[in-house]
């Protein structure tokens, strides 16, 4: 997370193994992870029932961001496994990573009814900030990755960077709000 193109440069030069699994692992890893942390911040604590049922009601944002990143992460050298390289683009989702764990832990400790400093506007400019900063972390470690280990240009890995993540990112706000905003529509509605 700290020195990614050193990373993946490194990476990038290691033999290429594992078969369909290593391409599996990551994005299975960030549903559960994604499960895990939402047990820890309904119940504050881990149990299994949870995080299984949250691991795949959460697993459309890995799934998005794989079937985008399947789009745009071609790369010219068709002797390396698609898996190996969606096994290294899953590798930098660090940041999102630990600001969730850090989220679901501090979550986990405080009662429902004193979360709601965050509706209040100290609270909402500070989780904008913390998504903005993470946001910019990641996409330079994405950076990273397009140009040390797909070989892109520094153009088309910006341009790469950006295309997936307006795919991945608007396909799970349209999948989040047409599952979860309907019932607010209909509500409104009176249906």
């Amino acid at each position: 997370m700290l020195r990614p193109m050193a990373v993946y440069e490194r990476l990038a030069q290691q033999t290429a193994s594992g078969g369909w699994w290593i391409g599996l692992r990551r994005p299975l890893f960030v549903a559960l992870l994604l499960g895990g942390c939402l047990s820890l911040i309904v119940s504050g604590r881990l149990t299994a029932r949870v995080i299984a049922g949250g691991a795949v009601a959460w697993s459309f944002i890995p799934l998005f961001e794989l079937v985008s990143f399947a789009v745009v992460g071609r790369r010219a050298n068709t002797n390396v496994p698609f898996s190996r390289d969606v096994d290294l683009f899953f590798a930098g989702h660090g940041p999102w990573s630990v600001s969730l764990i850090a989220v679901a832990a501090v979550a986990s400790f405080i009662p429902i009814q004193a979360a709601t400093w965050t509706v209040s506007t100290p609270g909402l400019i500070t989780l904008t900030a913390m998504a903005a900063t993470i946001a910019i972390w990641s996409g330079y470690i994405d950076f990273c990755f397009y140009r040390a280990v797909l070989g892109k240009t520094e153009t088309r890995a910006v341009r790469a960077l950006l295309l997936q993540r307006a795919m991945a990112w608007t396909l799970a706000v349209v999948y989040f709000l047409g599952s979860a905003g309907w019932p607010l529509v209909a509500d409104r509605l009176g249906l």
